[in-house]
């Protein structure tokens, strides 16, 4: 069959062996067959129940999941999909700044990309952080920027924290993305 059918079949196969299921909107853990998720509230059906997550997440997905949830701070995200989305949004921030340069904007194209980003950047961050059991607040480290030294040493923490692994099963933020 084609890649179409194989997936439907295997997200079918992992349906029926399931307890659980995901919601799409806040990744919270729902038994099959709820009709709100327990978390958020939303309606369940087939367009926003998912079941958990098989395998890494890619370049393509970790993106879409950033801005899917740009303003979720709850929950949790995988190495994966911040280390994607933090490459992602370097690059996209390289181009606008030589874009910027070239064109002689003085520096606007370069703004309205860190404005872009700005948000998705630190919810992904905060449930980065989740995902090993730190509350998202860790990040205001960025701001010792301002004081170069602790700004380095809070820089070398929090990537330190983002390369760890996943706390195995559910934590205080949730479920394991």
């Amino acid at each position: 069959g084609s890649r179409q059918e194989i997936t439907a079949s295997l997200n079918r196969s992992i349906t029926e062996r399931s307890v659980i299921m995901n919601c799409r909107n806040c990744g919270a853990e729902n038994e099959v067959g709820a009709v709100f998720c327990g978390n958020c509230g939303v309606i369940q059906s087939d367009e926003n129940a998912v079941a958990p997550r098989v395998g890494p997440v890619g370049f393509s997905e970790a993106i879409q999941l950033a801005f899917q949830r740009w303003s979720d701070f709850k929950g949790r995200s995988t190495r994966a999909e911040y280390w994607w989305f933090l490459l992602f949004s370097f690059g996209v921030s390289t181009i606008s700044t030589i874009v910027d340069l070239s064109l002689g904007l003085g520096g606007i194209l370069e703004g309205i990309t860190s404005l872009v980003l700005l948000i998705p950047s630190l919810a992904v961050g905060a449930r980065r952080l989740h995902d090993i059991n730190r509350t998202g607040w860790w990040q205001l480290g960025w701001l010792g920027w301002v004081l170069v030294i602790p700004g380095l040493a809070a820089t070398a923490l929090l990537w330190y924290w983002a390369a760890q692994p996943s706390d195995q099963g559910s934590n205080r933020f949730g479920p394991r993305p």
